[in-house]
């Protein structure tokens, strides 16, 4: 199972550089179509990078055994590197013929696997394990994400962003 989640992960991550950098190659046509400033088509660009640091932050690799998680950090970003290369591909080779509309459509349909991962892939056996003692013993963390915004993790904080 453990290897089922590693490889899931990395297939988000490839799909994710798919969406992301396949909307690069299109703004320009998008802009023309609705007849608006490429300026503000680049605007949902830059919503979608905070965003991005927004999930990056609330989210990581906690699953992970600490010894690995440098590993599978370094395996996740290189796939980015492959869904940034099978979206150019998917732009060369057809966007001529499905056109800025059908390349985004391409992204959307992986987006039917979370069907699966949410059918067939449970949480990690360490993560229910952790929870759990966390919930009996009342340590259990609501709100994470906004501990890193406190007066002293805050330094911290934006400098990773």
């Amino acid at each position: 199972m453990a290897r089922l989640d590693r490889g899931l992960a990395w297939l988000g991550w490839v799909l994710d550089a798919f969406d992301f950098t396949i909307f690069l190659m299109i703004m320009s046509p998008i802009a023309k179509t609705f007849n608006v400033p490429l300026v503000e088509v680049t605007a949902v660009f830059t919503i979608t990078l905070w965003m991005r640091l927004i999930g990056a932050t609330a989210s990581a690799m906690e699953q992970w055994p600490q010894r690995s998680r440098g590993l599978m950090g370094s395996v996740l970003q290189s796939s980015w590197g492959l869904g940034a290369l099978l979206s150019s591909a998917a732009y060369g080779l057809l966007y001529n013929h499905i056109g800025w509309r059908g390349l985004l459509m391409l992204g959307v349909l992986p987006a039917l696997l979370l069907v699966y991962i949410r059918t067939y892939v449970k949480e990690p056996a360490i993560w229910l394990e952790n929870r759990r003692i966390q919930r009996t013993q009342r340590r259990e963390v609501r709100l994470p994400l906004l501990s890193i915004f406190k007066w002293g993790m805050l330094f911290n904080t934006l400098t990773a962003c």
